[in-house]
């Protein structure tokens, strides 16, 4: 029995070798017509949580459409099959001829326009996400851009995810947005943020833990919308926390690595 648990043991330190855990992060906060106050302290806040949790972080902000798809195309192109990918963005988000897109910074989003042509697709993002172990994709891109008209861009919609390496999260329902209009800091990533610092159980638990306990709360501003799939490939966020649960008891490791169960 003491050989069984530390082969095991040996082949889960060994597959954390050729692991790597890669975030990406993007701010938009310079748009025509206003300037949105969270995206660059949101981007601050995960940049010194993700890099708690063992990422090697790579921080953007206000990036036009060619910028961001370079952006994204070096960052996914070296994506290997072990990695752990953590995707955020900060900024303003729109829905358009039934799909989702992050919108760069300088649009006009008064303006009538087709987003395929000036805004980056998340069905495209999420496409060069799936060679991956998994991916946490959070979009903190749900916001009103005042004064609505009918010509206002709308809010996103449900997010279809084909592989369950990937899960996207919304700080809102789909068609909705954030009640607050322009906040200096994001509520949902400062939530998510403490829950998953404090954590000790993998993504898929936390993650619906928060979404419970953010809707209890009366009269929030936020009420998320994660993709329906769990994630195949487990992890807890937190190394600093981790822990592996073997038959017949737990056993606590310390120290680094891109550690999931």
């Amino acid at each position: 029995m003491k050989k069984f648990w530390l082969i095991s043991l040996v082949m889960i330190l060994s597959l954390s070798l050729f692991a790597e855990r890669k975030a990406l992060l993007i701010g938009n906060a310079s748009y025509s017509g206003m300037t949105l106050a969270s995206p660059i302290n949101d981007i601050n806040a995960m940049e010194a949580a993700l890099g708690n949790w063992g990422y090697t972080i790579q921080k953007t902000q206000n990036l036009n459409l060619q910028s961001m798809t370079a952006v994204i195309d070096s960052f996914t192109a070296d994506i290997g099959a072990d990695d752990e990918i953590f995707f955020y963005y900060s900024g303003h988000g729109v829905r358009d001829n039934g799909g989702n897109y992050l919108v760069p910074a300088g649009i006009n989003m008064q303006n009538r326009q087709t987003y395929a042509n000036t805004a980056y697709s998340v069905n495209t993002l999420i496409r060069k996400l799936n060679g991956a172990r998994n991916a946490i994709v959070l979009l903190e891109a749900c916001r009103h851009w005042p004064p609505v008209s009918a010509t206002s861009a709308k809010f996103f919609e449900h997010q279809a995810v084909q592989d369950s390496t990937v899960s996207v999260i919304f700080p809102a329902k789909p068609h909705l947005a954030v009640s607050e209009v322009n906040p200096p800091r994001s509520a949902f990533t400062q939530a998510f943020i403490a829950k998953f610092t404090q954590s000790t159980n993998g993504y898929n638990q936390t993650i619906q833990e928060l979404l419970t306990e953010l809707r209890a709360v009366p009269n929030h501003p936020i009420d998320p919308w994660v993709s329906p799939k769990a994630l195949k490939n487990d992890l807890i966020l937190n190394i600093q926390n981790q822990r592996f649960f073997f038959k017949g008891g737990a056993m606590d490791l310390e120290g680094g690595g891109s550690l999931s169960w």
